[in-house]
């Protein structure tokens, strides 16, 4: 049909294309499996190696459990994705565990060479004795149990004043009204750009604003906190992060937590520039001020208990071996 309606050229240029209903698919799928022999060879040739886990339910109701690896290739750290399982059924320690072993098993992959898992704070993670880490570390005696730090610092953020968890709350409502509808998305793009606003989107996680008495110094004040929030949690991600230049930025936001309380004590709110911006003469009310100083007192204790220990043993000899004390040293190291 084709030499007849187009000629004997295009006739031949169909004939050479795989009429296949499973030819990407088969593609798509040959280069993953090669993809991930590689990495798995890598891993192999590795002296060490550590994982991150974290299970997951997606779109479709389906468990996940994904797998991070990092290892070293001719002394340079890789990052690379490991593996997706699915468990079929429940999540807990035992299956996260059988699913992980089993990758291990079909893949010939040391558990000797394991040195660090990360996980988050859910309990078939972290529960004392029968958690994912605890049958980890059975197997591998050596490997040290990391609480994800970007997971802490979430748990750590959650504590607001009722003040301020109203307000927030309310704000979370409006942009959830204005994101579940596509008619009120597009009125409300329209809306800013009558206004000639600098921004026409709004974030899906971000409500009726509620004319409470201080709701726009209380709104700045959020703002200010959560772009800290933001800046902190940016920190630990990338490549190049790892635990002692985590612990270092909690230990400077714990410092700056001290600073800043010290400063609203004064009357200063320099370090909130939104706050600072839509104050009245510079001076806030006594309640407020109480109820910022409140907050900022209620993320120190939730940072120091969910970052107890911020001083590794071996972080002295890692960070500056020179002024490192000799009782400080560990002894394979």
């Amino acid at each position: 049909m084709v030499r007849l309606v187009l000629g004997a050229e295009a006739a031949q240029k169909l004939s050479d294309v795989s009429l296949s209903n499973n030819t990407i698919q088969r593609r798509i799928r040959d280069m993953s499996g090669d993809v991930k022999d590689q990495i798995i060879e890598e891993i192999k040739a590795s002296p060490i190696f550590a994982m991150q886990v974290d299970e997951s339910t997606d779109v479709a109701i389906a468990c996940q459990l994904l797998v991070y690896c990092r290892y070293l290739l001719k002394s340079i750290i890789k990052e690379e994705f490991l593996c997706c399982q699915n468990l079929e059924t429940s999540s807990t320690a035992t299956d996260v565990m059988n699913a992980v072993s089993l990758f291990f098993d079909k893949h010939d992959l040391n558990w000797n060479k394991l040195v660090g898992i990360t996980t988050d704070g859910a309990p078939a993670m972290l529960r004392l004795r029968s958690d994912f880490q605890a049958k980890v570390k059975s197997k591998a005696p050596n490997t040290v149990g990391v609480h994800c730090f970007i997971h802490r610092e979430v748990l750590g953020s959650k504590s607001l004043p009722s003040g301020l968890l109203t307000i927030f709350t309310g704000i979370v409502k409006v942009v959830n009204y204005v994101k579940n509808s596509a008619l009120n998305t597009r009125l409300f793009q329209q809306l800013c750009h009558d206004m000639e606003s600098e921004h026409s989107s709004l974030l899906f996680y971000t409500s009726e604003i509620l004319k409470s008495e201080h709701f726009e110094l209380r709104l700045a004040y959020l703002v200010d906190i959560f772009e800290i929030f933001n800046q902190l949690n940016l920190r630990p991600q990338g490549k190049a992060s790892n635990l002692l230049s985590h612990c270092d930025s909690i230990h400077a936001f714990l410092a700056k937590l001290e600073l800043y309380k010290k400063r609203v004590s004064v009357g200063k709110f320099m370090m909130f520039p939104s706050l600072n911006e839509v104050l009245v003469d510079g001076q806030l009310s006594s309640t407020l001020s109480k109820e910022i100083m409140d907050h900022l007192s209620q993320l120190d204790d939730e940072f120091c208990r969910y970052f107890p220990d911020l001083s590794p043993q071996y972080a002295g000899l890692a960070k500056n071996p020179i002024l490192c004390q000799v009782d400080d040293v560990l002894e394979n190291a």
